[in-house]
């Protein structure tokens, strides 16, 4: 006969997308955060040499997919992931993060976007996303 043993784990990733035992999307949310500041730094010196249009376009294709790929299971999010994720919206603006020599993403203007624009559920949700990143 067959016999297996099933270990419980506190998160797995499928997909993608890291799910955590209690759903909350606490480690998504982690991974997505450390992934999209990576990738901006590593953005960086490419962005420096390109025409803005061009710097706008790359952070846009790299980071804006990065939020946006699975984006209906943030929907019900507690606030403080939700500022994180916000946080990397905001550090992605192409003057704030690509312009300029600082480390820190924390003292960068900040945009206000809601909950719905983030999560893709208004009517523009691309366009919206787009005028977001690009905004300076």
């Amino acid at each position: 006969m067959l016999s297996s043993t099933v270990s419980i784990v506190v998160s797995a990733r499928d997909l993608g997308v890291v799910i955590d035992s209690r759903l909350t999307m606490s480690d998504q949310v982690i991974a997505l955060c450390r992934a999209g500041y990576y990738q901006l730094c590593q953005l960086r010196p490419v962005a420096r040499s390109l025409p803005d249009e061009c710097a706008k376009t790359l952070v846009q294709a790299f980071i804006s997919s990065r939020l946006h790929y699975c984006n209906a299971l943030f929907y019900g999010i507690s606030d403080s992931l939700f500022r994180r994720l916000q946080s990397i919206q905001n550090a992605a603006a192409p003057r704030a993060s690509l312009r300029s020599c600082q480390r820190s993403h924390c003292s960068e203007k900040k945009h206000s976007t809601s909950r719905q624009d983030f999560l893709g559920c208004g009517s523009e949700n691309l366009e919206q996303s787009t005028r977001l990143t690009a905004a300076a």
